[in-house]
């Protein structure tokens, strides 16, 4: 393959992705994800709740040891999932709000950009079988089960579980 033809195919891989990005974040709003609170199901609030204190503990610049934080932290907020849950979600989610903000947004954002993700690598993959446009359809249809948008409302662990797995 040539340096256009590489150049073509990384364009069209740049393009999948912006599309699925964009039709997640399309079915979020749809969905008023953001008019409600993170707390649909029972885990939800304790995941949010993990990596609001990730991100206190990153922001305050590592002041003491983990667990000792997380010990004065739970006596504050009584609902943490660390140790339930492999921390590597809340990590990604701490970092996150450095960047975009504690908030109900920031995190659905997150899970936005991870199911979008989780469908580019769908399509990306569909794509060298079948071809760009049905690796696209391959990602709309993945982002239109309905599993898929509760996942994509809600800050929960199944989509990072799932792109971990893929």
């Amino acid at each position: 393959m040539n340096a256009i033809g590489a150049l073509r195919q990384h364009i069209s891989a740049l393009l999948t992705i912006a599309i699925l990005f964009i039709a997640a974040l399309t079915l979020q709003f749809m969905s008023d994800a953001r008019g409600h609170e993170l707390a649909h199901w029972a885990d939800e609030p304790a995941h949010v709740v993990t990596a609001v204190m990730v991100h206190d503990y990153l922001s305050a610049g590592l002041p003491e040891a983990p667990q000792r934080y997380a010990e004065r932290y739970y006596s504050h907020y009584p609902k943490i999932a660390l140790g339930i849950w492999p921390p590597l979600l809340y990590l990604v989610a701490g970092v996150w709000m450095l960047f975009f903000g504690v908030s109900p947004a920031a995190l659905l954002l997150l899970s936005c950009t991870l199911v979008a993700s989780l469908a580019s690598l769908l399509a990306l993959s569909v794509r060298r079988l079948w071809g760009s446009v049905m690796g696209i359809v391959a990602g709309l249809f993945f982002l239109a089960l309905p599993s898929v948008q509760t996942s994509n409302s809600t800050f929960m662990l199944d989509i990072p579980v799932a792109l971990a797995s893929f």
